[in-house]
């Protein structure tokens, strides 16, 4: 994928330790910040299609928790059918990017909260089911009642993004992310490929999915 080579001229640049090339570097690197890729992949299970999720993959500094160290994010954000009924999840994988004289290494870098922000500063912290961590290393997972995540998910597709926050260390302070859903694919000098398209093919996923659903209770 196009982030890795901008991450590999970041370690080797960083080597050197002269200012020019510090230079160059943040340069190479701050033109893969922010969506590198989105997609609408659906869940099956049992070979029935039983949720359909937003993923994304992300570069960002972090200035909250270091001076601005480089974080790779990756995760998603989920309408699911569960035992007959709706609910929302949330992931998001954390990793440090870690060079080093042999090249670059992802450090893992777990979060224990993530939550959506709608443009208006609300979240949908309140309606959090619980959160457990995942079986990727530095993942976390979080489980929802389906309001308001589906309504913010709906929203941030169809208009500005989603933005999502988590913190680091455990600690009080949340970093904020934008997705931008219509970013499908990002090239080695950052330039960015978008397309309209992923909002529509939710909404239609979503559709067949609470339908199967709802057959399923009234059965």
């Amino acid at each position: 994928m196009g982030w890795k080579l901008a991450y590999v001229t970041l370690c080797l640049v960083g080597i050197t330790g002269q200012a020019h090339a510090q230079s160059s570097r943040d340069h190479g690197v701050d033109a893969m910040l922010g969506t590198i890729s989105a997609e609408m992949i659906p869940y099956r299970t049992d070979g029935k299609l039983s949720g359909c999720q937003i993923t994304y993959v992300a570069a960002m500094r972090d200035y909250t928790y270091s001076s601005g160290r480089y974080l790779h994010v990756s995760g998603s954000v989920s309408l699911m059918t569960i035992g007959g009924g709706i609910g929302a999840t949330m992931k998001v994988v954390v990793n440090e990017i870690v060079p080093s004289a042999q090249g670059i290494t992802f450090k893992p870098s777990p979060a224990s909260r993530l939550y959506l922000v709608s443009p208006d500063h609300k979240t949908n912290l309140e309606s959090l089911i619980r959160f457990a961590p995942s079986d990727t290393p530095g993942g976390l997972f979080a489980m929802f009642r389906v309001t308001p995540t589906f309504e913010m998910l709906l929203d941030g597709l169809f208009s500005g993004g989603l933005t999502i926050a988590f913190n680091q260390n455990d600690g009080e302070s949340d970093l904020i992310l934008k997705v931008d859903p219509h970013v499908v694919y990002t090239n080695d000098n950052g330039e960015r490929q978008r397309s309209g398209k992923i909002a529509k093919e939710f909404t239609d996923c979503v559709e067949v999915a609470t339908e199967a659903a709802l057959k399923e209770t009234h059965q």
